[in-house]
């Protein structure tokens, strides 16, 4: 859910929220963003549809969209950052699948 905010209804890329942890900023830039005039009518739509056979989680942005995709796999290149690593653990921990 956080990544529908951070990186959908505000924008933020990865750069910006490495830069924004490494300066301990990140949660004061939230709460800029949040109250930023174009932001202030965004939300996000979290739906649980719940059946004998499953639950399914469906979390919507208001975002352009950024390439998920990217994050299904460990990379190498962000295995010591301070983030980047939610859509993974989810696949892999939490959900049976994750689209």
């Amino acid at each position: 859910m956080l990544n529908a905010l951070e990186h959908g209804n505000f924008g933020m890329s990865y750069a910006r929220k490495t830069e924004l942890i490494e300066g301990d900023a990140w949660a004061g830039e939230m709460a800029r963003l949040e109250g930023l005039p174009e932001n202030r009518t965004r939300f996000v739509t979290v739906r649980l549809e719940r059946t004998s056979a499953r639950i399914r989680f469906t979390i919507q942005d208001q975002g352009a969209g950024f390439d998920w995709q990217a994050f299904l796999e460990p990379d190498p290149e962000r295995l010591f950052d301070s983030h980047g690593r939610g859509i993974l653990l989810a696949q892999a921990e939490s959900f049976d699948r994750v689209e």
